[in-house]
Formats: structure tokens, C-alpha cells, sequence
């Protein structure tokens, strides 16, 4: 069984972060990185192996700005890990392995590693979609300038929904 994903949010921090979690689910993280490490608080992602290892990680190199909405995606094929900001590949690492098994519930806007109340996310997260399909880059900017509502079918009808206005927003501003 191939263990691939995709997933896409769409985020605006409020303030600046120290770290901040987009996504934990003690497998898949994505946030931004820590001060500590990179003071512009880029967005990073990176997943937790079998062997306990989650480095080396995806880096975007695209600071986290206060007050700017971002559309941020990530792929995992079990052997490489990318993201993706505003539709543009940004960075990759290699990341061959098995993902670690948890029972950690997955969170948004919250978490790290098992401490699920940790590094909470200060800012509006939108739109989020997960995929058990690795998304190519045109995938990905289709995605970001149609939205969900218009990009693929789903079994829900996306129309008129407060989560699927990212195209509709993007268009207008």
C-alpha cells in the first residue's frame, strides 16, 4: 500500500509567529518555521518516519508575512517530500521511508509532535483539502486560482460555501 498525499490550505498569520502549526498529525506537519531557526518564519513542511527521523525538511524560503494570505501545498510520495507557495514549487527533500504509526488525532491549527496544544496557529486557515494522491504542480495551480468548487469533482456540492472562495477571492484582489 503506497502511503502518498497531497494537501493545500490556504492561511494569513495575524501576528508574528514563533512557530506556528498549520497541520500535525505526529506524521505530516506543516507550519512556519521557528524564529530560532529562520527569523523570516518561512513556511516549512517535513514527516515523522518509522525510524523516528523527521529531518531533513521541505523548506519554502517564502517568509510568512503578517496580514497576507498564502495558498500553501505539500507532497509526499514516500520517497520525496515538496511544497509549494502560491502555486510555485518552492523546495523538496528527500524523505524515503514509512510514516511512524500514531494515534494521534490529526489537528489544524494546532500541535506539535503529540503535545496537541502547543504552537497554535494565530491567523484565519481556509480551504483546507487533503488528498491520498501526490497533486502535480499544474494540479496545485489549478487548485490555487479555480478552488475547490471548480478543480475537481467532489461528492459534496462546493457552491456557494464559505470555504470554497479562495479562486473568487484571488480573482479580485
Amino acid at each position: 500500500m503506497v502511503l502518498t498525499f497531497g494537501v493545500t490550505i490556504i492561511m494569513r498569520n495575524a501576528d508574528n509567529p514563533t512557530c506556528q502549526e498549520v497541520f500535525n498529525n505526529h506524521q505530516f506537519f506543516l507550519r512556519t518555521k521557528p524564529e530560532g531557526e529562520d527569523a523570516t518564519n518561512p513556511f516549512e513542511t517535513f514527516v515523522n518516519l518509522s525510524d523516528g527521523s523527521v529531518e531533513p525538511r521541505a523548506s519554502s524560503g517564502v517568509a510568512s508575512d503578517i496580514g497576507k494570505w498564502f495558498f500553501v501545498a505539500a507532497t509526499w510520495d514516500e520517497t520525496t517530500l515538496k511544497i509549494y507557495v502560491n502555486g510555485e514549487f518552492k523546495g523538496q527533500s528527500p524523505r524515503a521511508g514509512a510514516l511512524v504509526s500514531t494515534p494521534v488525532t490529526a489537528q489544524i491549527g494546532r500541535g506539535e509532535q503529540k503535545d496537541l496544544t502547543a504552537n497554535s496557529f494565530n491567523g484565519i486557515i481556509d480551504d483546507v483539502a487533503f488528498f491520498s494522491v501526490v497533486l502535480e504542480e499544474e494540479d496545485i495551480k489549478t487548485l490555487m486560482d479555480q478552488g475547490l468548487k471548480d478543480s475537481f469533482i467532489t461528492a459534496v456540492d462546493l457552491s456557494g460555501k464559505l470555504a470554497t472562495t479562495w479562486g473568487e477571492v484571488k480573482a479580485r484582489y
